[in-house]
Formats: C-alpha cells, structure tokens, sequence
C-alpha cells in the first residue's frame, strides 16, 4: 500500500499540513487515487511526502519498497485581485491630486497628467481563493514612453497591499528628461496564478524639466527588420542610346 505521510509548503522543513492517510487502491487500472485534496491546502508550491508499506511484514526480506518519495506539486488556482487604484500625488503634501479605480480584470482607458514635482502611485491586493495573502514571482509596472523608450519597477508588497510610488524629481534623469505620453501597463504573474495578466491600464502625460547640458541620452531603439530585411524599392535602369558612329 501506499501511505501520504506529509504535505509541506514550499519553505516548511517539518509542519505538516495533514496527517497520514493511506492512498486507495483501484486494482482495475493498478493506480492509486488520493479521494480529495486536504482542505488546508491553498494555492502555492508544496511537497508531498509518499511511502510505500507491505501488507506482510514476511515479505520485507524479499521485496524493496524504495522508502519514502518526495514529490514536488504545484497547486494552482485563480487569485483575487482588488482594491486597484492609480493616483497623482502632490510631491510636498503627499496629497492625492487626481485618483482613479481600475478594473485589473477588464478593460481600462485611464488618462493622467503630472509634472516632475508631483508622484505616481499604484495600488492594488492579491489573495488565494482561501483569503490569505498572495505573493506572485513578479508584480512589474511598466511605463513606455511614445518614442518607445522602457522603463519598469518592481512593485513592493505588505501582505496582501501591493503598492509602489514613483516620484517623478527623482527619476527625471532615468527617464532622460523626456516628456510627452507614457503608456502604462501591469503585469503580474506566476506558475500558481491562474489568472496571470499583462494589463494595459492607460497613460500619464508627463511634463518633465528641460535636459542639463551633459545629461544622458536615451538609448537608441533596435531598427524596425522590416527595414532592413524587407523589400527594397525596385531599380529601373536607363539604357543609354548608342553614339553614331562615322560609316
């Protein structure tokens, strides 16, 4: 027979989430089943640890049962997303100058406008179908601006509030004095998370100091292949008439 001995979140040497239970047998198909998944599991990476017993203690000289088998399981499941919001924050204040709610699961269209001396903040909670605190491999947001020039930030989190907070005075110089549109966009994802999503939130229009003398340039944009693999314009060729020669 086989026996699930232990359940072990990713990270846990020894708790386990569940006691032994023995694995049925469906001798029909010679697999074993486990009826249901423990109900303490939530989404997440566990080990489950399997042992493999004889019915007949005389048979221990003559049959080897491998001992215990640890194998990776990744639980998956659709994540709860809400409380999403993007505001304009005054820089000296902190007060909220422009706040809008966003729809992570759905379409948005939210349009910005901030200068250097103001902040951007982006705020949004994740939790597993149990209600716990959920934190995927990436939370990225992703500004782009109109010339195609990238920039992207590592969203921290607090248990289930993660939260970031741009100002604009300290990354002028990131973002190569450039002003005009920035296309804004969130992505977060990971192997558990059913509902990964790259979601195109709207745009800020940022307006940016003039560049210093010396300040750094934006890096130059790799060519459209089109352009350099694509079709060239056709060559016409003028044949020139002959010269008459003396007879």
């Amino acid at each position: 027979m086989v026996n699930l001995l232990q359940v072990l979140r990713s990270g846990s040497k020894d708790t386990s989430l569940i006691e032994s239970q023995e694995l049925k047998f469906d001798p029909e198909n010679a697999v074993y089943t486990l009826d249901a998944m423990p109900k303490s599991v939530d989404v997440g990476k566990y080990t489950f640890v399997f042992e493999m017993v004889l019915h007949d203690s005389d048979h221990k000289n003559l049959y080897a049962t491998g001992g215990r088998i640890r194998i990776p399981i990744f639980v998956t499941g659709v994540i709860e997303v809400d409380s999403a919001e993007i505001a304009v924050l005054d820089s000296d204040l902190g007060s909220i100058e422009t706040k809008k709610k966003i729809d992570l699961a759905g379409e948005n269209t939210v349009s910005l406008s901030a200068n250097h001396l103001q902040k951007l903040r982006l705020s949004f909670q994740l939790s597993t179908p149990l209600g716990h605190a959920f934190k995927p491999h990436q939370a990225i947001l992703k500004l782009t601006h109109e010339t195609k020039v990238e920039h992207m930030f590592v969203m921290g989190s607090s248990g289930k509030q993660f939260e970031i907070i741009l100002d604009f005075l300290g990354q002028v110089e990131k973002f190569f004095y450039l002003s005009g549109r920035y296309n804004v966009q969130l992505a977060v994802g990971d192997a558990v998370m059913e509902n990964s999503f790259l979601k195109a939130i709207g745009h800020v229009d940022l307006d940016l100091p003039a560049p210093p003398e010396k300040a750094p340039q934006p890096p130059a944009q790799p060519l459209d292949p089109n352009l350099i693999y694509g079709p060239k314009a056709e060559i016409a060729h003028i044949f020139r008439a002959p010269e008459k020669l003396p007879p």
